[in-house]
């Protein structure tokens, strides 16, 4: 649980740099982290962890991902590299791939997570 608490405070750091930053707070975030609201809980992983939302590019922006890691999970299931060393997709949308094929979105994230 130790974890999701650094994921909450960036949570509030992003939405603090956007123009609504009084909108959430942790105490906003903290019942949507909670086992017993299983449909909520889904809600607000696919929300963290949709483009239009902006959160995972904020974070690779921002340094707050551990690159290597990404790109060892991301050789796992690709099993290479590609053409010339170099990659076809960027390090966000490598991320936001990864995320969309997880069955936990979430726990990987903060896997990702400096």
């Amino acid at each position: 649980m130790k974890e999701i608490w650094k994921l909450i405070e960036l949570l509030n750091e992003y939405e603090r740099s956007k123009w609504y930053e009084w909108w959430w707070e942790i105490k906003n975030w903290i019942p949507y982290f909670d086992d017993e609201l299983p449909k909520t809980k889904e809600y607000i992983s696919v929300l963290i962890c949709a483009k239009p939302y902006g959160f995972i590019k904020w974070l690779v922006e921002n340094d707050k991902i551990d690159l290597d890691k990404v790109k060892e999970i991301w050789i796992k299931h690709n099993g290479r590299m590609d053409v010339d060393g170099l990659y076809r997709f960027s390090v966000y949308e490598r991320i936001l791939m990864l995320l969309s094929i997880s069955d936990t979105p979430i726990e990987d994230l903060i896997s990702y997570l400096k």
